[in-house]
């Protein structure tokens, strides 16, 4: 097997991923399950590229106007 090497800050735990993303644990697992993420295992660790997680986010912003810093919607009571 081939041995693969990332600096650290390339890559990400699906914690800050959903952080980065403003989505839930479940969206981020659906998410690998339809190949928009790829995790990476390290030991029992799974993390994601931090590139594809910011190249994602910026393709939230771009086509929803989703992003951390967007305002929620506000539902009716």
């Amino acid at each position: 097997m081939a041995e693969i090497t990332f600096d650290s800050k390339e890559l990400v735990h699906y914690t800050e991923a959903m952080r980065l993303l403003d989505v839930s644990r479940p969206t981020i697992y659906a998410w690998i399950e339809k190949g928009k993420l790829r995790p990476f295992a390290i030991g029992r660790s799974r993390f994601l590229l931090r590139a594809e997680v910011e190249a994602l986010a910026r393709r939230r912003e771009e086509e929803h106007g989703l992003g951390p810093e967007s305002p929620k919607p506000v539902t009716p009571s």
